[in-house]
């Protein structure tokens, strides 16, 4: 699932406390969430209304946090939650680095910055803040993980739905970039299950139940029920769904083929394809 955080608190459709609303419910019954935080005003910006300041995208990534350490997916395990913030935020140096000394801080979060092709291009010259914040990206990645990238402008240009809408982030593990209040039915087909000794995978046997597993996924969605009335909208207008592979470690030890070489990476590119 993935939300589109508004810039308001109480009084405004998908605001910081109606979307923490969202997110309980999906949690609570074994969602992962993705929250897209660019729309939040930077930290200590004024608050007309209240004639306070803002706390800004970290602090509300923290809230969010301590919602999701509160409750677990489905009784089992911690909640799964993506933070995603474009890289032209006033906050983003406070976003890449919030996990630099605490990362159990943020423990239930993944983080990513969202990087344009613009971005990209600057990044390759010398002296450019581009070049400097990645490289400020890259340390912190080094420490702890994160973040991760988003590549916004490439999601955009595969986007099947553009007129609905942008595709401003992720789901929890990044698979798939997604509207506001979209869900994704995901699946894996493990490849392990098609090693065939001649030509390592058989191909026919996959072509087969990668169709049956789309029409599978497709079918879960008129059997499910969705927290609110926004993600059921917008499950059933999309359709999205998102079938991939594990098992490839095995199926490569299967066929004695090395993980770290030219050969797997060709055979990855066949089997995708």
């Amino acid at each position: 699932f993935k939300f589109d955080v508004a810039d308001c608190m109480l009084d405004g459709h998908d605001g910081i406390m109606e979307t923490a609303t969202k997110a309980a419910m999906v949690t609570k019954w074994g969602g992962g969430v993705g929250y897209y935080l660019g729309n939040i005003r930077s930290k200590g910006a004024l608050v007309n209304s209240t004639h306070g300041k803002a706390m800004g995208p970290v602090a509300v990534m923290r809230f969010y946090h301590a919602l999701g350490s509160m409750l677990t997916q489905s009784g089992k395990r911690d909640a799964a939650q993506m933070g995603i913030l474009p890289a032209t935020h006033p906050d983003i140096i406070d976003f890449i680095t919030c996990k630099d000394q605490d990362p159990q801080g943020l423990s239930t979060f993944n983080i990513s910055v969202s990087l344009t092709d613009d971005f990209m291009q600057k990044a390759l010259l010398e002296d450019t803040y581009e070049r400097a914040l990645l490289w400020k990206m890259a340390e912190s990645a080094w420490k702890t993980g994160d973040p991760g990238v988003y590549f916004v402008d490439a999601a955009e240009r595969m986007n099947p739905t553009p007129w609905a809408g942008k595709l401003t982030g992720t789901n929890p593990c990044g698979e798939v970039p997604l509207l506001n209040n979209e869900p994704c039915n995901l699946g894996s087909i493990n490849l392990r299950r098609f090693y065939d000794r001649t030509t390592i995978l058989d191909y026919t046997h996959l072509e087969r139940f990668t169709r049956l597993a789309i029409n599978y996924l497709d079918d879960v969605l008129d059997h499910n029920t969705f927290p609110v009335q926004e993600v059921t909208d917008a499950a059933f207008y999309t359709r999205k769904l998102g079938l991939g592979v594990c098992g490839w470690a095995d199926l490569l030890a299967l066929a004695n083929i090395p993980y770290a070489s030219e050969q797997a990476v060709e055979l990855l590119g066949e089997v995708m394809s």
